[in-house]
């Protein structure tokens, strides 16, 4: 159950991610830096939604997948914590509330969370294999 939830939001949030990177740079009109950075950070969430795929998809991931997933996942959800706090400040020195985007960052922290119960639920069961060395 937890694996499917791992798989719909890093489904969710890698579709949103391609849409705000090509908004950021083909639509958007506001500084190159700032459309910079908005791309850089979905190319990020569609590249851990893409680990999220490969581990969740093969019956006996590598070590090195299951460790590289599990910092991208609590990066994500360090970066998720940053952009909600940077959007609701905004929002209150505005007055101009972006509701779909605190949504989306909420999804995105949400698929960090998720996504980390499901590695340490295959740790339990199938031995700890984060601390696996590979030879």
């Amino acid at each position: 159950m937890v694996r499917n939830l791992a798989l719909f939001f890093s489904t969710f949030t890698s579709f949103i991610g391609i849409l705000i990177a090509f908004h950021s740079l083909v639509l958007d009109d506001g500084p190159w830096i700032w459309n910079l950075s908005k791309a850089a950070a979905s190319v990020f969430v569609v590249c851990v939604g893409l680990l999220t795929w490969k581990y969740c998809r093969t019956d006996t991931p590598h070590p090195f997948t299951e460790r590289a997933l599990l910092f991208s996942v609590m990066t994500l959800m360090v970066v998720g914590g940053a952009g909600l706090a940077w959007t609701l400040h905004r929002s209150l020195v505005s007055d101009d509330i972006e509701a779909w985007l605190v949504i989306v960052i909420m999804i995105v922290i949400v698929q960090g969370c998720v996504t980390t119960i499901h590695l340490l639920e295959c740790a339990r069961t199938h031995g700890n294999r984060l601390n696996h060395r590979s030879p």
